[in-house]
């Protein structure tokens, strides 16, 4: 752009000039031309240096609420625009073009081009490579646990509550600086609103969403089917009990809990997580390596996979969020299932934030 044209073809998209205009009324940066086979339209351009969901609804926002000539049309510039913020400005009607070569281009009763496909030249900077991710998450998830805070601290203080992990194995949460910048990037992608009021959640589905994006399984030390020769209802009675004896971490799996979110029954080997498997198998002295075995002990350090874990009784299922995580790893059915999960969780937090 600022060397007066940009790369879309067919169109040929060119700067005509800068703004302001002296007066100041309208609140764009560039007056752009697209011409094509002798068709040509003038734009409006709002130009943003990043291309975050914020950025670019703030710069929709800025061009929507400016009064235009009649002659010219609304359009966004930035670094990058993938398929899903094309898709969004096209349907809230406004052209946006990046440096990469993808761009929604519309003038009605003139021509209308799309053109998507290229890669990202522009890495984005990020005090957290992806917030979305491992002890990160953390944050992401205490807004599906309680949707509203009335401050930073509050947050931080919602994550330590659900971090069972942390509380049993004497380790640390996320530091208030972590939970900031974590709060600053769901701002950015308008996950999350700050006010005088607080802070809270706005889009629940888009949150699932991300983290689903940035869920990497937990790190496996050991794992070890058994065969305990107890019925369900005894086993996670025993398992409770002697985990909470040795002062052990202990939650059922994500794919061992979904019948308490959604209608879907798993097998008959009930998977649990522990931070000391060698310990614990120890303490169930029937448990012995079986061709039917009907408990899997898995030993991680993991936090996501024990945080906001919900207790029936002395044992522990995995929250509705990990269960949905770990279901969208699976097979066809498992995806299927997920959707049932996500469903639960959008719905449970719809009733919380009314």
């Amino acid at each position: 752009m600022s060397r007066g044209a940009i790369a879309l073809p067919p169109l040929a998209v060119r700067l005509l000039r800068r703004m302001p205009i002296d007066g100041g009324a309208w609140r764009f940066d560039a007056l752009v031309e697209a011409r094509w086979s002798g068709l040509k339209a003038r734009f409006a351009a709002k130009i943003a240096l990043t291309s975050t969901p914020k950025t670019l609804n703030e710069a929709v926002e800025s061009l929507k609420s400016s009064k235009l000539r009649k002659d010219w049309l609304p359009m966004v510039v930035v670094p990058f625009l993938d398929q899903h913020k094309l898709e969004e400005l096209e349907r809230r009607g406004v052209s946006g073009i990046d440096m990469c070569g993808n761009g929604v281009v519309v003038a009605p009763g003139k021509l209308v081009v799309l053109r998507t496909g290229q890669e990202n030249r522009f890495s984005t900077w990020a005090p957290i490579k992806n917030v979305y991710r491992k002890k990160s998450s953390l944050v992401g998830r205490a807004f599906l646990a309680c949707p509203k805070y009335q401050s930073v601290n509050d947050v931080l203080e919602q994550v330590r509550r659900c971090d069972y992990w942390a509380a049993m194995a004497g380790q640390s949460s996320p530091a208030i600086s972590t939970v900031s910048k974590v709060l600053t990037a769901m701002e950015q992608d308008l996950l999350v609103a700050r006010a005088r009021g607080g802070v809270r959640l706005i889009q629940a589905g888009f949150l699932v969403d991300k983290l689903a994006g940035g869920y990497v399984g937990p790190e496996v030390r050991a794992s070890v089917l058994v065969k305990s020769g107890l019925e369900r209802a005894a086993l996670v009675e025993v398992l409770a009990r002697e985990a909470e004896a040795i002062k052990c971490p202990l939650v059922a799996s994500g794919l061992s809990s979904v019948s308490r979110y959604a209608t879907m029954q798993r097998g008959a080997v009930l998977a649990v997580y522990t931070t000391d498997g060698g310990a614990l198998l120890k303490r169930l002295p029937a448990a012995k390596p079986d061709r039917f075995p009907d408990l899997q002990i898995v030993e991680t350090v993991d936090p996501t996979v024990y945080f906001d874990s919900r207790k029936d009784g002395l044992f522990r299922w995995a929250s509705p969020i990990q269960v949905f995580l770990e279901l969208t790893k699976g097979d066809k059915r498992d995806i299927e299932t997920a959707a049932q999960v996500k469903e639960y969780i959008v719905r449970e937090l719809a009733q919380v934030m009314q």
